[in-house]
Order: C-alpha cells, then structure tokens, then sequence
C-alpha cells in the first residue's frame, strides 16, 4: 500500500477528522498495513485492547455475550474507514466484546503503545481529542472554568471555555505533581538510575514521593482544599475544572472515600477524558460519570445525551 494511500485512509476516517495533515502523515508513518486471514481474531472479552485497527478492507464482526444460555451474538458490523474499538484502545479498558473479521481483511495498525507515545507528545495530535472535548461541551451550561496555572492547561481550560464566553480562573493548588529529581526523565531512566526509591514508589505512591518531590498526601493537602472551595462558591451551578492525570485521580478517590492509595492502580485518566461529580454540599459527591471519552468516536450530541445522566442534560505521568 502507497504511503499516499495510507494517508488518504486516515484522513478519511471519521475519528481522525479535522486531524492536522503532518499528524495525518506522521501517524500514516507509525502505522502498518496489516493482511487478516478469514477467521482472524482482533480482540476478546477479557483482554485489554494492544492495538489501533482502521479498516482498509473487510468487514469486522463485534460480538458480545448476551447470557450464558446463547453465548457470543453479533451486535454491529464494522466496515472500511471505521476504527474498531477507539475508546477502550485509548484508556486501556477490558474488553467484553470479540472484534474478528469473518471473511478476512486488511488494516492499519498502530500498536498501542505507539499510539499512546505520540498523543503525549505531540501537541498537534492532544489538541485534536481536545477539541471534541469542546465541541462536546459547547451546548452545556458552564458557569465557571477553573484550571492549574501550568500553560498546557491553561490552554486546554481555555479552548473549552471560550464558547461559554469563560475566563479560567487558575488555581496553584491544582499544579502539576512535583516529581522532584525525577523531573525531565522519562519513566525507563528513573527506573534505571533511582531503582530503589521508583520501586518504593510504586508500592505507595500516596505517602510516599521522589526525593524532593511531593507524595499523594502533599498533593491532597493542597489541592483538596482548593477543590472545596470551588464547590462552596458554586453551590447549584455547572463548573469545569481542568488539572492533571495524577491529581484528579487523588481528588476522586479522595471525594469518594476510596482508599488513595491506590488512586495510580484502581483509575484511569486518559487524554481529555470526561469525569462528572455531584455534589451536595462541599465533600459529599457522587459520580456521575468517569473518565469518558466517548467524544472521540464522533457519537452524535443528541444520542450522546441520551446515554448520559439526564443531570447534564503533553506530557504522560511517571
């Protein structure tokens, strides 16, 4: 397949639209063409999704178990310029469908990974999941924006809010987790050269923090408060808070009286990914949606509403 081709594929897929043409590229360069012999299994239930397929050629058959008593049944069909899958590839969810193509085909393939690399940091390619974030918000009613002061968010907080005609507000205890001498070093260096203190990290990473970094308790201190504030200000109004992967997975657990601990292990927070909390009264929440990306697969407004609760009506962590 001609690398023009490639490209031409991308470009007209529906969830790489109004993708820039050098990302369209860049990812057409990341990709492989892939030949799936009649039978071939792209997915199970049970697995976590390793790989990005658009459809060259073909059709895929996503199954799903509706009762033990009939088994696996064909739910949807996929055909060329569809992604298969999208949402789960990007947050790494278990999947509870079989994706397999019947007669054969051929795809375009960018083993997750790959993918994930790229959204982090290419800025091109996180302003495009962005801004269907956007679009997905723009009829709702925002009354406030809030943000860390860090410039990606701001920028971030800022494309949303601008339909709403919004300001965001920073915040410094929403910053970014310090992570002290780690900073600036990719995940294998801090494994290699701080192996003791990444290992005694991980185990806890709530009381425990790089050297002259912060742990999750510091982070919690700071941002916690900032956070009930907010809440208290804008009793029975709509507000959007924009910060980071590490911090609004502390803020969640801790709202919702999980251990935090295991706020790194127990949620995800993927890339604009959508997470919706009710309050009643300043530490009383309740979730009403985590971590939701459906705004990547292009779903319509009016059936996005619909399966949503009627009460709405780059750089990768350590």
């Amino acid at each position: 397949m001609l690398f023009d081709d490639m490209v031409r594929a991308i470009r007209e897929s529906p969830f790489f639209h109004g993708m820039p043409p050098n990302e369209q590229a860049t990812l057409a360069r990341l990709g492989a063409v892939d030949v799936h012999a009649p039978g071939t299994v792209l997915f199970r239930p049970g697995e976590v999704p390793a790989a990005l397929y658009l459809i060259l050629d073909g059709v895929v058959e996503i199954s799903r178990e509706e009762s033990s008593e009939l088994g696996m049944r064909p739910v949807a069909y996929l055909t060329s310029g569809t992604t298969v899958l999208e949402s789960k590839v990007i947050t790494g969810s278990v999947l509870n469908s079989l994706a397999q193509f019947p007669e054969g085909g051929v795809t375009l393939t960018w083993p997750r990974p790959v993918l994930l690399r790229q959204l982090y940091a290419s800025r091109d390619l996180a302003l495009h999941y962005l801004q269907s974030l956007a679009r997905r918000l723009e009829n709702e009613q925002l009354h406030a924006v809030y943000c860390s002061p860090l410039d990606r968010t701001v920028e971030t907080a800022t494309i949303i809010a601008a339909p709403h005609n919004l300001t965001p507000v920073r915040e410094e205890g929403l910053r970014e987790i310090d992570y002290g001498h780690w900073e600036g070093l990719r995940r294998s260096e801090i494994e290699a050269k701080y192996a003791q203190e990444y290992e005694a990290w991980q185990e806890d990473p709530f009381t425990i923090g790089p050297h002259e970094g912060e742990s999750g308790v510091n982070v919690l201190n700071r941002a916690l408060p900032v956070m009930r504030r907010i809440v208290e200000e804008n009793r029975h109004k709509s507000i959007l808070i924009v910060a980071h992967k590490g911090v609004n997975r502390i803020l969640i657990s801790s709202l919702l009286g999980f251990d935090v601990r295991g706020y790194r292990d127990r949620l995800d927070q993927s890339p604009a990914g959508l997470s919706i909390l009710d309050f009643m009264g300043d530490v009383h929440a309740r979730l009403r949606l985590l971590n939701d990306v459906s705004h990547y697969e292009g779903i319509p407004a009016r059936i996005l509403s619909e399966r949503l609760s009627a009460w709405w009506g780059m750089r990768q962590d350590p």
